[in-house]
């Protein structure tokens, strides 16, 4: 019964809704849209030849190495032992550049800015700008010109200035944390990290002369080594070259680094016709404490426009 009172009542209700709706004036049409669904783009494979040449390279190297390539524009990626933590060493001079022209990008600084380099900057090795520094009056620069000398003559001196005027390695770290670079470490300086790395504490008579080489000389052996391999073990410039590839491939994709000026000051040969791709590479000699310079690979430029390394 009380089933039998329900369905009437709704049958009731159902036929006073219609006779509503017919007696309501007509509604208007639904607006169209059309939806467009991305569909992600197919994987593309590395070139063959390089691939080849970067597993040579690893195979014929006699130590710790890892090889990381990636392609900003096509996206593929090519990493032979990369998720080692490996030293930096000069390559760390394009997070020094990157900083500068970020600075220049929100105003805090021009290219034009005079700088004045006397005897107290001068620092280790490559320094090829310490000729120029002459007596009391030092050598008038600007701080385009000491990007460009880092840069294309990696002048261990023209960087350390550079870094000190920017506000030292926390500037830099700020710097790659902000624009989201990856897990990247910048070191103390070029005094600081040549002086540690060889088991030495800085001094400034170390920046003439043979007096580094003459003091790394005299120390023990075996505290060289132990001094080196603790470098190597835990580098305080270390990078994986995957996060250091990929890092500057998307912040380059982005567009949020560096927006003025990049290839005529970073790659004053650079070709627009070749394809872009980020290319880093380190690797470390065992039980090579004196060689902490950078090097080069023989990668064919068919296969590959461009690379970076760094050893120790």
């Amino acid at each position: 019964m009380v089933l039998t009172a329900a369905l009437c009542a709704c049958g009731h209700d159902a036929n006073v809704h219609v006779a509503r709706l017919a007696a309501a004036p007509p509604l208007a049409p639904l607006p169209s849209s059309t939806v467009t669904v991305p569909i992600a783009p197919r994987p593309v494979a590395p070139p063959s030849a390089l691939v080849a040449n970067v597993a040579a390279l690893v195979r014929g190297f006699d130590g710790r190495v890892g090889v990381a390539v990636r392609s900003i524009e096509e996206g593929w990626a090519v990493d032979t032992g990369g998720e080692q933590r490996l030293p930096q060493q000069s390559v760390s001079k394009l997070w020094v550049a990157m900083t500068v022209l970020d600075y220049r990008d929100a105003g805090r600084l021009k290219l034009e800015d005079p700088i004045t380099l006397t005897r107290d900057d001068l620092t280790v090795f490559h320094q090829p700008i310490a000729a120029l520094i002459k007596g009391e009056q030092g050598y008038q620069t600007t701080v385009g010109e000491l990007l460009q000398r880092a840069l294309t003559m990696s002048d261990n001196t023209a960087n350390d200035r550079l870094l000190r005027y920017v506000g030292g390695p926390n500037a830099v770290r700020d710097f790659l944390q902000r624009k989201r670079l990856g897990d990247i470490r910048f070191g103390p300086g070029e005094r600081l990290l040549q002086s540690q790395t060889a088991g030495l504490v800085w001094k400034p008579d170390f920046a003439f002369g043979n007096a580094f080489a003459l003091a790394r000389a005299r120390l023990p052996r075996t505290d060289r080594i132990a001094a080196y391999e603790r470098y190597v073990s835990d580098p305080p410039d270390g990078a994986a070259p995957p996060r250091h590839c990929g890092g500057t491939g998307a912040a380059e994709a982005r567009g949020t680094c560096c927006r003025a000026a990049r290839p005529s000051i970073f790659w004053p040969r650079w070709n627009p016709r070749i394809p872009a791709s980020s290319a880093c590479a380190a690797r470390c000699q065992p039980g090579g404490p004196s060689a902490t310079r950078p090097a080069r690979a023989r990668i064919s430029p068919d296969a590959l426009p461009a690379i970076t390394m760094s050893a120790c």
